[in-house]
Parts: C-alpha cells; sequence; structure tokens
C-alpha cells in the first residue's frame, strides 16, 4: 500500500465510507504499531549509530561522510513511512469506530511530541 493509498484509506474511514468491526480493526491497528516500532527503532539506530572503525586515512574519512549522508536519507526515508504508518494504524481506528476523525487529528502532534523527548533524553 502506498501513500496515496493510505491517504485514500484514511480519507474513506474519516467519510464512514469504509468500516470495520471493531476487534478485527483493533486487531489491524496492532499489527500496524508493531511495524510502527520496529520502524523508530531502525529510525533511532540509523540516528545515532557513529562510524568510528574508518580510521584516520583521508580516503577513509571520504567514505565515513559518504556512509553519513546515505544514514541520513534513510532517516529521512523511516521517518515517511513512519509517518505514512501512523496514519494507516488511525484509518483503521476510526473504521473500527475506536476513535473519530477530529479526536485522530490531534494524535499526530502527541506522538512527535512523545518522540522528541525521547530522542532528546536519550531514549529511556
Amino acid at each position: 500500500m502506498g501513500l496515496d493509498q493510505i491517504d485514500v484509506f484514511y480519507r474513506g474511514a474519516a467519510a464512514g465510507k469504509f468500516r470495520m468491526e471493531p476487534g478485527v480493526a483493533e486487531g489491524c491497528a496492532a499489527d500496524v504499531q508493531t511495524l510502527i516500532d520496529a520502524l523508530e527503532a531502525q529510525r533511532y539506530r540509523a540516528q545515532f549509530d557513529v562510524f568510528s572503525a574508518f580510521g584516520g586515512f583521508d580516503s577513509a574519512q571520504q567514505m565515513q561522510k559518504g556512509f553519513g549522508s546515505k544514514m541520513s536519507q534513510v532517516v529521512t526515508f523511516l521517518d515517511e513511512y513512519v509517518g505514512a504508518a501512523h496514519r494507516l494504524k488511525q484509518s483503521f481506528l476510526i473504521a473500527g469506530r475506536l476513535v473519530d476523525a477530529q479526536e485522530v487529528e490531534n494524535t499526530p502532534n502527541v506522538v512527535a511530541t512523545e518522540n522528541e523527548s525521547l530522542i532528546s533524553d536519550g531514549g529511556s
């Protein structure tokens, strides 16, 4: 499922055009949360991994810089997928009538705040 399809799914659920049984929706949302947790763990590792095995040679430092740039791209990519997974989870919860669309509109701000505090205090 692509990002555009997730948005269509979300809009359909928010408009009441797509419904699910609450238990099924809850199970789907839990599966997506497992995916979110795995993506966030990967993002955390990519963001904070330090490349220390490159040595002091100029060519090694150039390689280290190149890998650092690639890791930055990976973090950006994972950020997009974490956001999409949150949207997918919200879609399931709305479709199952477990939350309403208005309540969900505030959720991304709460999630972002929680993630920022986890990163700023070292993940504890």
